[in-house]
């Protein structure tokens, strides 16, 4: 929490000390950020995802719902960069490298490099990928006008995705599929004394 609180504030401000950025911690997984500057809040919103002390985090606004205590939620949307390669040089435009990304999610902004026309050589978009089904590789299209285009898919960073319930977000030892099993399985053998470990969850409310 240290570290965090410690890079945040040093990047998130633009050298403004007048703001300051306080974290709360939810769970080993889940921080809050309190900004009260909203132009700053905003900025850092926008951006989506943020690579901390060398751990890609993912920011969205925080909402009071009520969380849920007994099933993981499923990870369906997930803000990234794709980088794009063998992108006709007709294509570098916003409603093309976006037609193009819209294989992967919904593009939300082009990398400054784009929009500087600076970097030719591969396309990079941010978009809000669909997770729900596999990300693409390649995409292979042919237009009116005569382009005929194989576009190369990377990823900079995927979350993790767990191989026992196929969910994106954790993995096989933090799976509360294989929990539960191994719940069962003691019951089945007699051990009905036999209980998981209890999760700690410290949950705050932030103040307006």
């Amino acid at each position: 929490m240290a570290k965090i609180h410690i890079i945040v504030n040093k990047i998130w401000p633009l050298g403004n000390k007048n703001i300051k950025i306080d974290v709360f911690a939810v769970n080993e997984k889940v921080v809050k950020f309190r900004i009260t500057d909203q132009q700053t809040r905003s900025r850092i919103l926008r951006r989506g995802v943020w690579n901390i002390a060398g751990i890609p985090m993912i920011l969205s606004k925080w909402a009071p719902l009520e969380e849920k205590k007994e099933d993981e939620e499923e990870v369906k949307i997930v803000p990234m960069w794709v980088t794009m390669k063998n992108v006709p040089s007709t294509m570098f435009s916003w409603k093309g490298l976006g037609f193009i990304a819209s294989s992967v999610g919904k593009p939300v902004r082009l990398h400054p490099e784009m929009e500087l026309c600076s970097n030719f050589d591969e396309a990079k978009v941010f978009v809000n990928a669909n997770m729900t089904k596999p990300l693409p590789n390649a995409y292979r299209f042919r237009s009116k006008s005569g382009i005929n285009a194989n576009i190369e898919f990377t990823y900079p960073w995927i979350p993790t995705k767990c191989s026992l319930c196929a969910k994106w977000g954790h993995n096989e030892k933090e799976c509360l599929k294989k929990k539960e099993e191994v719940r069962e399985k003691d019951v089945g053998n007699g051990k009905e004394n036999v209980v998981p470990t209890p999760v700690s969850y410290t949950h705050l409310t932030l103040p307006t």
